[in-house]
């Protein structure tokens, strides 16, 4: 076990706190509009307000980016990733960074192609 000295625990104590900003981003791409379309139809059956609130109504002329936007309404990113397949998407990639907010260093940076 280390001894801090009393003036470094001062010091340390009046330190500003870091404070991290970390980004995942999640690449998919749309393979099945039959699928999606279909997922978001079931959501907007359960939860209209929700469909409303992103623009989407269901029907055969729907758009793809409203339809996502109801996933994303219903679930977070990384739900729908793990649900990718059956939602009519393949995940392409998918990557975490981490920067210091006050210097915009990275810390930490890992992506991965699927």
């Amino acid at each position: 076990m280390s001894v801090v000295p009393l003036q470094n625990r001062a010091d340390a104590a009046n330190r500003p706190l870091p404070m991290l900003v970390i980004t995942e981003t999640r690449v998919v791409t749309v393979i099945d509009t039959t699928l999606l379309l279909r997922a978001a139809d079931h959501i907007a059956d359960f939860d209209p307000d929700s469909a409303s609130a992103v623009g989407y109504k269901p029907g055969p002329k729907q758009s793809v980016n409203a339809a996502v936007a109801l996933l994303l309404a219903d679930a977070d990113a990384a739900d729908i990733a793990e649900r990718a397949p059956r939602l009519g998407l393949r995940l392409v990639s998918a990557s975490t960074l981490a920067t210091d907010a006050l210097t915009d260093n990275t810390v930490y940076e890992k992506d991965v192609e699927t």
